[in-house]
């Protein structure tokens, strides 16, 4: 959040999820979200908070063994992998 405001991009925690962030102005100045701090790097990827509230009702601890059997591009299978890490394992169809 401090990374987003010191560029002049308001974002703010999301209501349900613990680890959302909501941007309330819509797009950032200048373009996409490709242009945010951290988005090239990895940091963060763009999801609905609802797949965000999945994932942590899943309660997945580092260690675990995890079948995400209705996998579609992948954003709660990541959330997923965020979780069971780093001895963990997620396998997804």
């Amino acid at each position: 959040l401090q990374s987003f405001s010191e560029r002049g991009i308001r974002a703010l925690p999301t209501e349900m999820s613990p680890v959302g962030i909501w941007l309330p102005d819509g797009r950032p100045p200048g373009g996409g979200v490709w242009q945010l701090p951290g988005f090239s790097e990895g940091l963060f990827e763009v999801q609905d908070e609802g797949s965000q509230v999945i994932v942590q009702m899943t309660e997945t601890k580092p260690g675990d063994r995890v079948l995400d059997y209705c996998s579609g591009r992948g954003g709660k299978t990541w959330g997923l992998v965020s979780m069971a890490a780093p001895s963990g394992e997620v396998l997804a169809w």
